[in-house]
């Protein structure tokens, strides 16, 4: 069998060589060029293709008399917007902040799937997670990338949409069963609700609208977690071949091609992202605003699904910034690789006669003073315990030993210095609007928003 992932055995149409036409238009290829690739039964792609589907976000492969984007788009009204809004009318005497929760998760989820909805249907999906580039990778990273989409489905499923799915049911039924059973809030309810075969049927359909619309909402952070796990992939074996003697062609090339797919994804997904941070920062502001006023009753009986829905927001905010300040940082730190493989190809003698000279001046030379102890670069460093560090950036530092032997006959120093002036001033990343995504950029936004939340404690609990 091949070694190949199977993922590169379902042919795309940008691969199917044109037919000519008349007239020395090629109509066909056109056609092709601007088509989408159709699942296949061998391909990764179909579970996700399926759970699109199941959200109503990508509806083009069935044949319907009016337009997929319309009937997307009203059964999102139905499950996402009607059904919350009628929950709220009818309990709003009971459930005080529940405005505080739909609002903001119905207009995350909107986002979610508008993003979705224009990626399926303008780019699909394959274009989308630039599998129709993968094969111009190496077999490692294709390999890599094929088990992060095994791994992202089950991902989505088991970490995050059934943890809250468990708990919203559990808080639910433990609603419904306090508020029928106890006769002061039944009196509140509308006595066509308060029938025994009608709890049932409204603890399903308000337990289905939620987990639609966190479904929706953390399928598109998957997504997007998965562009940028390729990417940090790309530059790790781009990082890699200074291990040996790269070819300063095909390294710009490669760096020039990440540029361009950072580039993509930032134009994609920064309007999702910028309006997922307001409505999240907003919605916390709200919640706070509401908890802290004078007189606030706040318990678990009425505020159980407001934590629970900010936790959602929350989460799927920080897995987008998370992923995209990390992508970021990897970028920025590929010029720090490349000016480490510069300095140790310079220091390093290149010509075998160099070295043989080199060593026998060492060996006949007498020791020369210096104030500082020789340290061999080679030598393995223990670090203390506690002293470690224990982030992800651990396996982007090269190891200098590997870099010492590199031979570097072929690139002349002029090349390299050009390869590390070249990273220095396009180190790329994400970016929201002309902001890069990095830490520096999330400790401001951290910064402004612990401002505003002790400006609006001072306000409310006068602290």
């Amino acid at each position: 069998m091949s070694s190949f992932p199977s993922i590169l055995k379902t042919p795309l149409l940008h691969q199917i060589p044109p037919k000519p036409c008349k007239g020395g238009h090629n109509k066909l290829h056109d056609r092709r060029s601007l088509a989408r690739s159709k699942s296949r039964a061998d391909d990764e792609l179909r579970n996700f293709r399926r759970v699109l589907r199941y959200l109503c976000a990508d509806l083009t492969c069935f044949r319907l008399p009016v337009s997929a984007t319309i009937l997307s788009w009203i059964a999102f009204c139905v499950v996402a917007v009607v059904i919350p809004i009628t929950f709220g009318f009818l309990l709003s005497r009971l459930r005080p902040y529940d405005w505080a929760v739909q609002i903001p998760l119905t207009l995350a989820s909107g986002l979610a799937f508008n993003s979705l909805n224009t990626l399926s249907r303008k780019y699909g999906l394959r274009r989308s997670l630039f599998l129709d580039q993968l094969v111009k990778d190496s077999t490692k990273v294709q390999v890599e990338y094929t088990k992060l989409l095994h791994k992202a489905l089950l991902t989505l499923v088991i970490r995050l949409l059934l943890p809250v799915a468990t708990v919203d049911a559990f808080y639910k039924a433990y609603w419904y069963y306090c508020t029928l059973t106890d006769p002061s809030t039944a009196a509140q309810v509308p006595q066509s609700l308060t029938t025994p075969w009608m709890a049932p049927i409204m603890f399903t359909v308000e337990l289905a609208s939620f987990m639609y619309r966190v479904s929706v909402l953390f399928l598109d952070c998957v997504l997007f977690k998965l562009n940028c796990a390729l990417q940090v992939l790309r530059m790790e074996d781009f990082t890699k071949g200074f291990h040996e003697e790269p070819d300063v062609v095909v390294t710009l090339g490669h760096h020039i091609r990440l540029r361009k797919q950072l580039r993509i994804i930032s134009h994609r997904h920064r309007l999702f992202i910028i309006s997922f941070l307001i409505t999240t920062t907003a919605s916390q502001f709200w919640t706070l605003l509401m908890t802290t006023r004078p007189h606030a009753q706040f318990n678990l009986f009425v505020g159980g699904e407001l934590f629970l829905g900010g936790a959602c927001l929350v989460g799927g905010i920080l897995m987008c910034l998370g992923s995209a300040a990390c992508i970021t940082h990897k970028a920025q730190a590929l010029t720090s690789h490349a000016a480490t493989w510069h300095a140790c190809a310079t220091i390093n003698p290149c010509e075998p006669s160099m070295a043989a000279d080199v060593e026998a001046n060492a060996a006949t030379a007498p020791p020369t003073p210096t104030a500082f102890p020789t340290v061999d670069p080679t030598e393995t460093i223990t670090v203390a315990e506690g002293d470690e560090c224990t982030g992800e950036d651990d396996d982007w530092f090269l190891e200098l030993d590997k870099l010492l032997k590199t031979t570097t006959t072929a690139i002349s120093y002029q090349k390299r210095q050009a390869i590390v002036t070249y990273l220095e001033n396009n180190k790329g990343g994400i970016t929201v609007y002309g902001f890069v995504v990095d830490r520096t950029w999330l400790h401001a936004l951290f910064m402004i928003e612990f401002s505003l939340v002790m400006w609006l404690l001072g306000k409310t609990v006068g602290i």
